[in-house]
């Protein structure tokens, strides 16, 4: 991979939309690194881009374009988690 850009108000994640500079695009690849969806579930689609897994340091999550292979209902995902620790 080429060397990352971090995002900004004229180059937005296209996960999250955040401009702060968290997150990072790369100049000749698809891949996005997202540290607002650090924690998503592999195979999950947000915006169009598929969750592969964390970094190895655990501050952002590597999405790539999905393919249309499969969905994931981050909202569904979400509430099924709650009630899970709420349970707890």
């Amino acid at each position: 991979m080429s060397k990352f850009t971090p995002t900004k108000s004229n180059n937005p994640c296209p996960i999250c939309a955040d401009i702060t500079g968290k997150c990072r695009t790369f100049d000749d690849s698809p891949v996005v690194m997202c540290m607002t969806f650090s924690d998503g579930y592999k195979g999950e689609i947000t915006n169009g881009y598929k969750y592969s897994k964390v970094t190895k340091n655990g501050s952002w999550g590597v999405w790539y374009p999905d393919q249309g292979e499969n969905t994931f209902d981050r909202d569904k995902w979400q509430q099924e988690r709650k009630a899970k620790h709420e349970q707890a």
